[in-house]
């Protein structure tokens, strides 16, 4: 689906300066002349044609589980002011939360974070008003590299009954809240994900519902813990509260869920529990009123306290404590809302397409048409593991109209151990779409609700085989049955039907006759090139087109050419 940006702005600004968190928004006193630039900065995705616009993509349309933003330039301006512009690689959607608003079921009441980088050219590095400022506020010593983008989308809402004769192309748009952030990304670090902790559900907070995936991470330079909880904080839709039936005009009103006081502990290699801060997760301190509170990193300061050491984190695991079921009539349960695991799994290619029968040492497509091989990140404790672990792979694949969840054997050919920075090596004899879900050997009893873990965890790849096909009887001058003359009604069945059954309403935009494609045909094959892979522009924007039939239909349009039916 086409993506974009709405009203999309800067409200504050995070720096360092002597070891503290200063924190800077539209009501601070004293705003620094390079800061002050920034807050109420306009965020907007532009295309290679001008609009502002992108787009959005499952490579496994049968079930949306990792999904992906095409943009070919993010643009953040105050006024006539250019603070940075550049085109971001794709963004990767992580740990997808289920559970985000608690009343409202499905995709509705669901949040994604994308995580995405813009890498610093050479000729940008003095023009670039974000880089110089990442330059000078950034971490001294260490190599910039560019720009890191995380962004989360929550709040979804599309209109249920809409009026097709005032939507432009008879589309249905969807809404939802963006929040997010800017920071430097530095040599060494991921492009797709954030190398940190990652804290994952435990007891319940309310019945049947649990706090979803925290990131945290140690700062030894400032003497800091830092929790992300930008996908985490749950919150109630009060318009649909009483009554669930109504769904009342966008916008609706929402309140974060009062959970009370929670608390970050470490729990060391010996089970001695530490404390290293609180917060109040309420209304008060994260509801819309504190609009900067949803993206902001929670920072928790440990310098002085002789008890934790870098041995004790390295060696012991964070948890998130707090009461259950607390209201005014129950006091509650203390309990573990969240715990570490004490693998993450992940990896930039974490979505990759292939042809069947391709050669596996080629590697994969994933950012761009250029194929690379996919690497497996492994880290505990916030390091990589450098030594080869014993790992379970479950694979859902679809193949036919029935999936199969099963175990997989691609990690046989390294008696299942494998360690960070690993490459993976995926079947490519049967076109497919599979998700890989990557775990520690020590598996609790098969089932199918392993299938839950994919969303709350994020330790998956998602792999797309396109499907191999046949037209050497007008490829290969030497088959038995050669014919010189591709005909349209082949193009049509083998390409562009797959357009018309997508998206219906392109046929009437651009008819998908034999004269109006052929008056296409140059930008048409501008924009299905494979040189143009990248771009939120390239066609199918489902990349389902296998390199076999782009080259089927480079040679009718070359023939077209030669007949003079097109310039």
């Amino acid at each position: 689906m086409t993506f974009s940006f709405r009203d999309v702005t800067v409200n504050e600004v995070e720096i360092y300066e002597r070891d503290h968190k200063h924190s800077y928004d539209g009501k601070s006193d004293r705003i620094p002349g390079d800061i002050s630039r920034f807050l109420g900065a306009n965020l907007q995705m532009i295309d290679n044609t001008g609009r502002d616009i992108g787009v959005m993509i499952d490579p496994l349309p049968t079930m949306a589980i990792y999904t992906q933003v095409f943009c070919d330039n993010l643009v953040l301006k105050k006024e006539d002011d250019l603070l940075m512009s550049g085109t971001p690689c794709k963004a990767s959607v992580r740990n997808l939360n289920m559970q985000r608003i608690i009343n409202q079921p499905s995709i509705v009441g669901a949040s994604g974070t994308f995580y995405s980088t813009i890498e610093l050219q050479k000729e940008e590095e003095g023009n670039s008003e974000i880089i110089r400022f990442f330059q000078k506020r950034g971490c001294p010593g260490k190599k910039l590299r560019g720009v890191f983008i995380r962004y989360n989308l929550h709040r979804v809402f599309e209109e249920e009954l809409p009026d097709y004769e005032k939507i432009v192309y008879g589309s249905n748009p969807a809404y939802a809240t963006v929040t997010g952030t800017f920071s430097p990304w530095y040599d060494g670090e991921m492009r797709s994900m954030s190398m940190a902790r990652l804290l994952l559900p435990a007891k319940p907070y309310l019945p049947g519902k649990r706090l979803q995936h925290v990131l945290c991470m140690v700062n030894p330079d400032h003497q800091t813990v830092s929790l992300d909880l930008i996908g985490s904080i749950p919150e109630i839709n009060e318009s649909v509260k009483n009554s669930p039936e109504v769904i009342p005009p966008y916008p609706h009103e929402y309140s974060t869920v009062d959970i009370g006081e929670i608390k970050l502990q470490l729990v060391d290699e010996d089970n001695n529990v530490h404390d290293i801060g609180s917060f109040n997760l309420d209304d008060k301190e994260f509801g819309d009123r504190k609009p900067t509170k949803i993206a902001r990193i929670i920072d928790f300061s440990y310098a002085g306290n002789l008890q934790l050491s870098n041995h004790r984190f390295q060696n012991g695991f964070f948890r998130l404590a707090g009461t259950a079921g607390k209201s005014t009539e129950d006091e509650g349960l203390a309990v573990t809302f969240s715990k570490e695991s004490q693998y993450v799994f992940g990896s930039d290619e974490a979505g990759v397409y292939s042809n069947q029968f391709d050669k596996v040492s080629d590697g994969y497509r994933s950012y761009s048409k250029k194929k690379e091989a996919c690497r497996i990140r492994i880290f505990s404790r916030g390091k990589p593991v450098t030594e080869p672990i014993a790992v379970s792979v479950f694979e859902y694949k679809v193949t036919g109209d029935v999936p199969e969840f099963s175990l997989s054997n691609i990690l046989a050919h390294q008696n299942g151990k494998i360690k960070d920075g690993d490459h993976l090596l995926f079947p490519l004899d049967k076109a497919c779409n599979t998700i890989y879900y990557f775990m520690e050997e020590k598996l609790p009893a098969f089932t199918a609700s392993l299938l839950s873990d994919f969303s709350r965890t994020g330790f998956f790849i998602s792999h797309r085989v396109l499907l191999k096909h046949d037209y050497k009887k007008y490829t290969d001058p030497n088959h038995a049955d050669y014919e010189s003359e591709i005909p349209y009604e082949l193009i049509m069945a083998e390409i562009f039907n797959v357009y018309d059954l997508i998206y219906p309403v392109s046929s009437e935009i651009s008819p998908y006759n034999h004269e109006a494609i052929q008056r296409a045909i140059p930008v048409l094959m501008r924009l299905m090139s494979p040189g143009n892979w990248a771009s939120s522009t390239y066609m199918p924007s489902t990349r389902e087109m296998s390199d076999d039939q782009f080259e089927l239909l480079s040679l009718w349009a070359e023939q077209q050419r030669k007949n003079k039916t097109w310039r």
